[in-house]
């Protein structure tokens, strides 16, 4: 609006899909092996487990900021405030059938120059669908969501300091926070009474192929996602086909599954000046984080598993100083310096108040059980740097340099 003031509105939107559809066909040589040659042998008895994975990942991110610069003078103010918001979708479909642990065999094996593995059948199809018995399916989701506030104010007022060296003060307030949502779920079915295949129907596989993969070509077992869902469509209900496993589906419900809030306020003072041949950049910030959650405790206790609510929460300061010189020793030669601390923040997933506790009634040692859980009491990780180098511009273009570090977290 004037030649010494600035207004922006900055929008932003992005969308990233992925599908992943792996179908695995998995020869397990197992341990009842007979060594013929350096290279190879007999198995007398092995199996073959065929799977497929089905995920289609959708991630969409929108930001909104707006914000302004003002330079009065010596003075100089910005401002912004900004709104996130992130969603990632994650559903799953996990398909699995394998064969009996003897269905196949004797086979014979051998082993190539690269550790590749052949194995070769006597009288049995590998890739044959109807050796192929349903163990079970999985519809797992997770939908994750992120939303977040924050608003910044950065002065600086232009200076001079001992009456002749330029330099500046500043000083700002950042406050931020935001929200995850994480809701996970996985619906379990294992199988009915029936110990039906890939074969059940023509529907459920495109048949067996071989994988030109470069290392050289592998057998595998075509699984139909289509078809698959379609048959557990019309079966779901069918206990030959289909019975839900209760416990599982129950604990994938609740066990991962938090909401985390984290609001942080920070503010720091620094302050430049320069002396001709060095230069400081000098100050320091304070953070200060306040962390709020919920989740479920998962019990067992014999048979019975239940969910939980529970609530943690933490909080921790920090206080960040740090130092920066530059040394012109020559118009060719600079020597740099620096004393500095940072933090890294613990991970949301660690921070939720997700636990299990699993209970084991033992008639001979008691009672005895295993617990996990998270803790939203974590503080973030600090870290004291210092850093040195010295640089010589000894052409145009080019630099020879070098430097020394040391962290200490």
């Amino acid at each position: 609006p004037t030649a010494t003031a600035k207004l922006f509105a900055r929008v932003y939107s992005a969308r990233w899909d992925e599908l992943q559809l792996r179908n695995r066909f998995d020869e397990g040589l197992g341990t009842n092996l007979i060594a013929l040659t350096a290279t190879g042998g007999v198995i007398a008895a092995d199996r073959v487990q065929v799977n497929l994975r089905n995920e289609e990942t959708t991630k969409k991110l929108n930001s909104v900021a707006l914000g302004g610069s003002h330079q009065p003078g010596r003075w100089s103010i910005d401002y912004v405030v900004q709104h996130n918001d992130n969603t990632i979708d994650e559903p799953n479909d996990n398909w699995e059938f394998r064969s009996g642990t003897s269905t196949f065999g004797p086979d014979a094996f051998t082993v190539n120059e690269s550790g590749a593995v052949t194995i070769t059948s006597t009288g049995r199809d590998r890739m044959d669908p109807a050796f192929q018995t349903f163990r079970r399916v999985r519809y797992f989701e997770q939908l994750s969501t992120e939303d977040s506030y924050a608003g910044v104010l950065d002065v600086r007022r232009d200076t001079l300091f001992a009456g002749s060296k330029p330099g500046f003060l500043k000083a700002g307030l950042k406050f931020s926070h935001g929200k995850r949502d994480t809701g996970v779920s996985q619906t379990h079915y294992g199988i009915g009474s029936l110990n039906w295949t890939a074969a059940e129907s023509p529907a459920l596989t495109l048949g067996g192929f071989t994988n030109p993969v470069p290392l050289q070509p592998v057998p595998n077992l075509w699984l139909d996602i289509t078809g698959l869902n379609g048959f557990f469509g019309t079966n779901r209900s069918d206990p030959r086909y289909f019975v839900l496993n209760p416990r599982d589906t129950y604990n994938s419900e609740y066990q991962s599954d938090f909401t985390l809030n984290e609001q942080v306020a920070a503010g720091y003072l620094m302050g430049k000046i320069d002396l001709g041949l060095m230069t400081l950049v000098a100050g320091v910030r304070f953070e200060a984080t306040d962390v709020d959650s919920t989740a479920f405790t998962m019990v067992t206790q014999g048979t019975q598993l239940s969910a939980t609510p529970v609530e943690g929460s933490g909080d921790y300061t920090n206080w960040l100083p740090s130092i920066v010189s530059t040394f012109n020793l020559r118009t060719d030669l600079v020597l740099r310096a620096a004393w500095t601390s940072a933090l890294g923040r613990p991970e949301y997933d660690a921070l939720a108040p997700r636990s299990r506790l699993a209970i084991e009634d033992n008639p001979t040692t008691g009672t005895i059980g295993a617990l996990t859980i998270g803790n939203p009491d974590l503080k973030a990780r600090q870290s004291n740097n210092l850093d040195a180098s010295i640089e010589w511009y000894f052409d145009e273009g080019s630099i020879l340099s070098a430097a020394f570090f040391r962290k200490d977290i």
